[in-house]
């Protein structure tokens, strides 16, 4: 590209990566913590009112309760097995 280039990762540039190594923990914590199927405390990872939106046909839970109850308790049932596994973090 010849000339003046275009200004890049505008919506970042002001981001704080002091703060990145902690947030990197919180997650690996978290995904211990599914690893480990936790649900009664899971809450220590979830605001009380997140929602969350599941694969196609999974729908959505509005709340740490609904979750719980609606998802993570029956998934749990029925794949005891299961393995959390991150392929990418950005």
């Amino acid at each position: 590209m010849k000339g003046s280039r275009p200004e890049q990762a505008v919506l970042t540039r002001d981001t704080d990566m002091s703060k990145t190594a902690e947030t990197q923990a919180v997650i690996e914590t978290m995904v211990d913590g599914l690893n480990d199927h936790r649900i009664d405390d899971i809450g220590q990872f979830f605001a009380q009112g997140f929602r969350w939106m599941g694969n196609t046909g999974c729908g959505t839970k509005t709340g740490l309760k609904a979750f719980q109850d609606n998802w993570q308790r029956p998934f749990q049932a029925a794949f005891s097995d299961k393995v959390c596994i991150d392929e990418a973090r950005l």
